[in-house]
């Protein structure tokens, strides 16, 4: 039995992909899914993560429809840049 251990790199390369596909910057992922914008940088920098919050991570990351986040993320008003929430 071949076993794949998730890594805190290859996690952060995940929530990377995909808030590029949801146009949505890695810090607001984090602090709307764990209260911390600096998640996918922690988590880049090494840290580990309790397993609560990866099944969290996890489920938000594997929505059923591809054009329906299952993170409901707030949308910009127009004209304001992801960023500028920050």
């Amino acid at each position: 039995m071949k076993y794949h251990f998730l890594t805190p790199e290859t996690l952060a390369n995940q929530i990377t992909d995909w808030c590029r596909h949801h146009s949505v910057s890695p810090s607001r992922f984090g602090r709307q899914l764990a209260g911390d914008p600096n998640l996918v940088a922690d988590l880049r920098n090494g840290s580990n993560l309790g397993l609560k919050l990866v099944h969290k991570i996890l489920d938000a990351l594997a929505p059923l429809d591809d054009r329906a986040p299952a993170l409901e993320m707030e949308t910009p008003e127009p004209g304001e840049t992801d960023h500028e929430k920050d």
